[in-house]
């Protein structure tokens, strides 16, 4: 609903909000901050066991998988649609992942490993592999994205570092918050993106907003399954984890990323997958209570 609200709102009134696009970096550094402070670093040292099972979700996920996508969908499709899908999946598992896992009852602990590591690796890997893989068709400061990614994914951890361990205080009294406060944070990150590109976006046809919305479903629901199957002899407890873990992306971030570096088409991609990404816990949460059935 805040979704919907934002893009209609942000679409009709846009000279008021075309200002605060600049505010993007301080508010998406504030939004990682709130949702690492609700990590718990010293339970992480238990998943030793599952390091090897850790790489190959790696090297499956953040590295054969988006590659893999964009040579594919740059050959059948076009440019940017290939970089949109790209964006979409080399972001790195976040918060949502783990608090979905958790409701599911399986290893939540594991989907928290996987959004740590993914994070803390992205400042470094999204910018390299925009550079040797996607330099030819379009046109990136790889040194920007990087200072950038810095301050979206190491500086709100190192800063809850410090909150842990000098002010714990803060997270007692915070945490109740989080998920208002996170919901009206995210509201606005979809919101001054929109305003700025306001007129661009109206120039589109509406059937061609719906077809986007439609393949993206499919996206999600062929990602999905790839992820679900990769992991044949992970367990029970574990698949959610290793499939949650990438379907719930940190959007929040390749949102940023897409308004500050790359065009509105592909910044159009990335927000208009929200629809899949939320609307296919329907289908999934069933599938569940099958399989725990």
């Amino acid at each position: 609903a805040f979704f919907l609200a934002g893009i209609v709102w942000w679409l009709v009134f846009p000279d008021f909000f075309t200002p605060t696009y600049y505010w993007l970096t301080p508010l998406i550094i504030w939004l990682m901050y709130l949702w690492s402070l609700d990590i718990d670093w010293s339970a992480l040292w238990s998943l030793k066991q599952y390091w090897k099972q850790v790489i190959q979700w790696y090297v499956v996920m953040m590295l054969l998988l988006p590659l893999g996508l964009y040579f594919l969908l740059w050959w059948i499709v076009w440019n940017e649609v290939a970089t949109g899908v790209f964006l979409l999946s080399i972001a790195p598992a976040w918060i949502a992942a783990v608090a979905f896992t958790r409701l599911m009852g399986w290893n939540s602990l594991l989907a928290l490993c996987l959004a740590i590591i993914s994070t803390l690796t992205f400042p470094f890997l999204l910018p390299l592999m925009t550079q040797y893989f996607l330099s030819q068709s379009v046109v990136i400061d790889s040194m920007a994205m990087f200072t950038n990614l810095l301050l979206y994914c190491i500086l709100p951890i190192a800063a809850w570092w410090a909150t842990q361990q000098y002010l714990p205080i803060v997270k007692r009294h915070v945490s109740d918050h989080i998920d208002r406060v996170s919901i009206i944070m995210i509201t606005l990150m979809i919101t001054w993106p929109v305003a700025y590109n306001a007129s661009i976006f109206l120039d589109l046809k509406l059937s061609y907003v719906l077809l986007t919305v439609v393949w993206l479903f499919c996206l999600s629901a062929l990602l999905h399954l790839a992820w679900w199957f990769t992991f044949t002899g992970a367990g029970k407890e574990n698949k959610i984890a290793w499939s949650l873990s990438k379907w719930f992306m940190n959007i929040s971030v390749v949102t940023v990323v897409a308004a500050k570096f790359f065009s509105p088409t592909v910044l159009l991609i990335v927000m208009l997958y929200e629809f899949p990404r939320d609307l296919m816990l329907i289908p999934f949460k069933w599938v569940m209570k099958r399989v725990k059935g």
